[in-house]
C-alpha cells in the first residue's frame, strides 16, 4: 500500500523543495520445511531469456502449499533451479514467479496438478521477457509537478474477469523534481499506477501493456484536491465503538475508529463506493454510498425488509449491531460434569421437503470457553445450525439449534458427551467415499485422492487465464488424502452439492470421476481405474506474432493447463487427461471481449446472471487415451476460430 507523504513541488512558478527518498516494496522470502520432512516434494525447472540463453542468478519463488509463506531459490549458471522442500499437496495451483535484473517479472503455472512425496516436479523451461518501461508524470490541480510523490506500480493478471486478479508485480518509486517517474521493466498485463499524497484524492492511470519491449508513455496523473469523508461508528444505543476497521473500495489502507468512534476516509476518488465496517463482537456492516453535492446517501434495510433510502447527510453514521451468539454447555453424559471442549464444527442446516437436513458452509468455529464446558460462538445469518463437538477422551457429540428467523441470542444448548470407555452415542457423521484406485489393474502405490467441486461462473466473473476466458477449474472441497496401496477414504461434511474425485499420481495425467452427490453420513464405495493421458501439439497460423503468446487448454471436468508458444510458432502439452478440450491463444495484456465488463453496481440482473461461455471462440480438440493429437492450427487472440470440421 502507498504510505502518505508530503507532496513537494518544483519548477517554474511553483515553489521549490527538496525530494524525499524513494520507497521500497520488498516481497518477503520465507523458507518453510515440509510437514513430511522425510519425503518432501520439490519443484525444478530452467529459466531462459528471449534468446533461449540461460539466465543465471534469477530469483524463483512460489507459495508454500496451504500457507501464505513463500519459498525461493536462485538459478545456477545453466538457469536451473530447485525449490524445496515443499509439503506434498493436491491439487497444486500456485504459480512460480521469476525475476532477474534487466528482465520483466515472469511466471508459469505447472503442467502437472499435484506435488508428490519424494518427487521432484519438473516445471520445464520458463522464458522471461525484456518487458516494457512506462513513463509518466504527476501534476497537481494547478498543473504544477508534484515532486517526491510516492508512486505505486501494479501489474494485474486477471483471474476472474475484471473483478479480481493477482498482482504479478508490485513496485514503488517516486516522482523527480519535475514530477516525472519511470517504472522498472514490466510484464505484459493490466497496469495500474497510483499516487496518494496528503491533501489530494488518489491519483490513478491505467494501461494495457503491449507484449513487446520498449517504452510506454502514460497519460499524466492530475491530482485533485481531497474531499475527505468523515463518519462515526456507534452501537444501537448510540455509544461510540472504538477500534472498528473501516475499509472501502480501491487500494486504500483500512482506517480504525478512534475513542469517539470517529473515522476519516482520505483520498477517495469515487463518488459511489462500497465500504465495510467490522469489529469482533459485532455484525459486519456493508453499504454502497453515493456522494453528490447534496451530501452522502445510501440504502438500509427497513423494518419490513425493504430497502430504505437514507437522505443525503454531511457525514456517515454507522450503527453496528452486536453479533448474535450461540451459547451452551458440554457435559459428561453420565456425571453431568462439564467437559473441556477441543473443537466445534458449525454447519448451517437446510431442510428438504421431507425434513432431511442438508449441511452447508461448514467450518471449524472460533469459540470462547469462559469456563470448562461452556461455549459462546457468534453466527451471522438467521436459520438453523448444527454443532459437532470434540473433546479429549470422549466420542464426538452433536446438537441442533432451534431455527430462528432473525438474529438473536440462541441459549440453552446442551451437548452430552460419552466417554470413550463406553459405547458411543449415535451422531451424524461425515459422508465418506471409500475407494480403490488402480492402473492397469494394479493398485496405485504413490498418489493422491482429492475431493473437489466444479464451480460455474457468470459472465462478469468469467475465469480468465493468459487473457482468455476458460472453464472454471477443479477446486478442492475437503481434505485430500494419500493413496495407500490403492486404497483411500475421503470425508465431507457439506452435503447437497455434486463433488468429484481426482486420482493423481507422478508421471501420469490425473483421472477425475463424478459427479457424486452424498447425503449426511452416507458411505459410498467407488473403484477408479486410472486412464492413460494423451499429448497434444500444434502451431499458430502462418504469419501470427508468436513471441509472447500462450496456449490455454480446458475441459468440462476442471482441467485448465497452459503452455508457452515457442519462437517457431509451435506449442505442445506433453500429457493431458483424455477428453474434449477447448484451445485458445492469448497473453496477459489481452482484454478478452467475452468478459462482461462491469458498468455499474446497478447492472440489470440478466447481465449479472448470464453464464460464462468459455467454449465460444475456442478451437475444439479431442485427446484419446495414450494417443497423440497433433497438427492443431490455432489463430492468435482476436482472429476468428476456424471450424474444426
Amino acid at each position: 500500500m502507498i504510505r502518505n507523504r508530503v507532496p513537494m513541488r518544483a519548477s517554474g512558478r511553483c515553489p521549490i523543495a527538496l525530494l524525499t527518498l524513494a520507497a521500497c516494496v520488498v516481497i518477503p522470502s520465507v523458507s518453510s520445511a515440509s510437514d513430511d520432512a522425510e519425503r518432501p516434494a520439490a519443484v525444478v525447472g530452467r529459466v531462459v531469456g528471449p534468446d533461449g540463453e540461460p539466465v543465471a542468478d534469477a530469483r524463483v519463488w512460489t507459495r508454500v502449499p496451504g500457507s501464505r509463506d513463500e519459498v525461493e531459490a536462485r538459478t545456477d549458471a545453466d538457469g536451473r533451479f530447485w525449490i524445496g522442500p515443499l509439503a506434498p499437496a493436491c491439487p497444486w495451483k500456485e504459480p512460480v514467479f521469476v525475476e532477474a535484473d534487466g528482465f520483466a517479472q515472469g511466471y508459469a503455472r505447472p503442467l502437472g496438478f499435484s506435488l508428490f512425496a519424494g518427487v521432484e516436479h519438473e516445471l520445464g523451461t520458463i522464458r522471461i521477457d525484456r518487458g516494457r518501461v512506462a513513463n509518466g508524470r504527476v501534476l497537481d490541480a494547478d498543473g504544477c509537478p508534484v515532486a517526491g510523490g510516492p508512486v505505486e506500480i501494479l501489474v494485474w493478471l486477471e483471474s476472474r474477469g475484471p473483478t479480481s486478479g493477482v498482482a504479478a508485480i508490485r513496485s514503488a518509486t517516486e516522482t523527480d523534481a519535475d514530477g516525472h517517474f519511470r517504472t522498472p521493466p514490466l510484464p505484459t498485463g493490466r497496469l495500474s499506477v497510483q499516487v496518494l499524497v496528503p491533501g489530494f484524492k488518489l491519483g490513478r492511470t491505467f494501461a494495457r501493456l503491449a507484449p513487446s519491449p520498449g517504452e510506454e508513455e502514460l497519460e499524466p496523473i492530475r491530482l485533485e484536491p481531497d474531499a475527505p469523508i468523515k463518519g462515526v461508528v456507534v452501537d444501537p444505543e448510540g455509544r461510540p465503538i472504538a477500534g472498528a476497521s473501516v475499509r472501502t473500495y480501491g487500494n486504500y489502507d483500512a482506517v480504525e475508529t478512534d475513542d469517539a468512534g470517529a473515522f476519516t476516509l482520505s483520498g477517495m476518488v469515487h463518488d459511489r463506493f462500497p465500504f465495510q465496517v467490522s469489529k469482533r463482537g459485532y455484525l459486519r456492516m456493508s453499504r454502497s454510498v453515493t456522494r453528490t453535492e447534496d451530501g452522502l446517501s445510501w440504502k438500509e434495510q427497513g423494518p419490513d425488509g425493504e430497502p430504505v433510502e437514507i437522505r443525503p447527510v454531511a457525514d456517515l453514521r454507522v450503527v453496528m449491531e452486536p453479533a448474535s451468539w450461540i451459547e451452551g454447555r458440554v457435559v459428561d453424559a453420565e456425571t453431568g460434569e462439564p467437559v473441556r471442549i477441543e473443537t466445534i464444527v458449525l454447519c448451517q442446516v437446510f431442510r428438504e421437503a421431507d425434513g432431511t437436513p442438508v449441511f452447508r458452509s461448514c467450518f471449524s468455529a472460533s469459540f470462547e470457553q469462559p469456563e470448562p464446558g461452556r461455549f459462546v460462538l457468534s453466527y451471522g445469518t438467521p436459520g438453523e445450525y448444527h454443532l459437532a463437538v470434540s473433546a479429549d477422551g470422549y466420542h464426538d457429540a452433536e446438537a441442533f439449534t432451534p431455527e430462528v428467523e432473525s438474529l438473536r441470542p440462541i441459549e440453552g444448548i446442551v451437548v452430552s458427551m460419552t466417554s470413550k470407555d463406553a459405547p458411543p452415542t449415535p451422531v451424524i457423521e461425515d459422508a465418506r467415499i471409500i475407494g480403490r484406485a488402480t492402473r492397469n489393474g494394479e493398485p496405485i502405490a504413490n498418489g493422491w485422492a482429492c475431493l473437489g467441486i466444479l464451480s460455474r461462473s457468470n459472465a462478469v466473473n468469467s475465469s480468465v487465464q493468459r487473457g482468455r476466458v476458460v472453464a472454471d477449474g477443479f477446486w478442492p472441497s475437503g481434505r485430500s488424502v494419500p493413496i495407500r496401496d490403492g486404497a483411500f477414504e475421503l470425508e465431507r461434511r457439506n452435503t447437497g452439492r455434486d463433488v468429484y474425485v481426482m486420482i493423481d499420481e507422478p508421471g501420469h495425467a490425473p483421472t477425475i470421476v463424478g459427479p457424486i452427490r452424498l447425503g449426511l453420513g452416507e458411505r459410498r464405495e467407488i473403484e477408479v481405474e486410472a486412464v492413460a493421458g494423451g499429448s497434444l501439439s500444434g502451431r499458430m497460423v502462418d504469419g501470427a506474432d508468436c513471441e509472447y503468446l500462450w496456449v490455454v487448454a480446458f475441459n468440462d471436468l476442471g482441467i485448465v493447463a497452459e503452455t508457452r508458444v515457442e519462437p517457431d510458432g509451435s506449442f505442445a502439452f506433453p500429457v493431458l487427461p483424455p477428453g474434449r478440450y477447448g484451445l485458445k491463444a492469448g497473453h496477459d495484456g489481452h482484454a478478452d471481449p467475452e468478459v462482461v465488463r462491469v458498468r455499474s453496481l446497478d447492472m440489470p440482473p440478466e447481465d449479472w446472471d448470464a453464464p460464462a461461455d468459455p467454449w465460444r471462440n475456442a478451437l475444439i480438440a479431442d485427446i484419446e487415451p495414450g494417443a497423440e493429437t497433433s497438427g492443431v492450427v490455432l489463430p492468435p487472440p482476436g482472429d476468428p476460430v476456424p471450424d474444426p470440421r
